[in-house]
């Protein structure tokens, strides 16, 4: 009975030890105020579409989710605005995480 006791307990503790130590130790909670950048090239068919004047490339971002959030872009958290004569859009100062892209052209 005692070994049976012993041998129980030995599992609980390496248990338990597995799963602390496995825990997410960093807390990334998407959002603005990083210093991370994200570069986004707009396609569509494999073709970069490059802003036009009068009509920059657009990308909206729902920040702690890798799902669309919905059909209306009110539902998007942050958007970030390409500069003309470029054929990308700079999404500047994120914190790590998870985060949803949207874009249109």
């Amino acid at each position: 009975m005692k070994k049976n006791t012993a041998y129980t307990i030995g599992l609980l503790l390496n248990f338990s030890a597995i799963t602390t130590s496995c825990k997410k130790k960093d807390n990334c909670e998407a959002g603005t105020g990083g210093e991370l950048t994200v570069v986004a090239y707009l396609k569509h068919h494999g073709r970069i579409i490059p802003n036009q004047p009068g009509h920059p490339d657009t990308v909206w971002v729902k920040f702690n989710t890798q799902n669309a959030p919905g059909s209306g872009v009110s539902n998007y958290d942050k958007l970030f605005v390409g500069e003309e004569g470029e054929d990308h859009v700079h999404l500047s100062g994120l914190k790590c995480g998870d985060y949803y892209f949207y874009g249109a052209v």
